[in-house]
């Protein structure tokens, strides 16, 4: 008598089933493990962004006539760049980068936070303008204001810091 049970047991899994699953399972896993910062992040990796020297604050300097000062607001010049340096594989990098950034905010005011999306085709340069504490909110208090702006990438985020001081 011929034996025709297959050559392998049911119970072993066979080479494609392996294979199959792992190409299940293995973006399932990447997808989960992204860090909490990132999964909220840009479309692009954060190696690929930078935060553009024209980042910086300046005070408006708009006069009350109630206090007789130039004191504020605060303009907030939110500059970044998307490098060039293409990727085709695996994955190709895409033509227009989406990223989300948030700028925190200390002085003599407390403590906030200001957060726009930026939009930039691939190899250019994207900038938005904010008012701290609001382009009609003047005089502001004396003293030290520090801007903290981080750009979000689709795997994790980079900043910068300025300040200015208002007198």
């Amino acid at each position: 008598m011929t034996d025709d049970a297959p050559s392998t047991p049911r119970s072993a899994p066979t080479r494609r089933a392996i294979l199959t699953t792992a190409a299940w399972v293995v973006p399932l896993v990447a997808a989960t493990s992204v860090p909490a910062s990132a999964q909220s992040g840009g479309s692009v990796p954060v190696s690929k962004l930078r935060i553009n020297p024209g980042y910086t604050v300046q005070n408006a300097s708009k006069y009350d006539p109630a206090t007789g000062t130039n004191r504020g607001p605060i303009v907030v010049y939110v500059c970044a760049n998307y490098d060039q340096d293409i990727t085709w594989w695996p994955n190709p990098d895409p033509s227009v980068a989406v990223l989300p950034y948030t700028v925190q905010v200390t002085g003599p005011l407390g403590s906030s936070t200001l957060s726009g999306v930026l939009t930039i085709a691939i190899g250019g340069y994207a900038q938005d303008l904010r008012w701290y504490p609001g382009e009609n909110e003047f005089p502001v208090p004396a003293g030290t204001y520090t801007f903290t702006l981080a750009l979000y990438g689709s795997d994790g985020s980079t900043s910068s810091t300025t300040s200015i001081t208002i007198a």
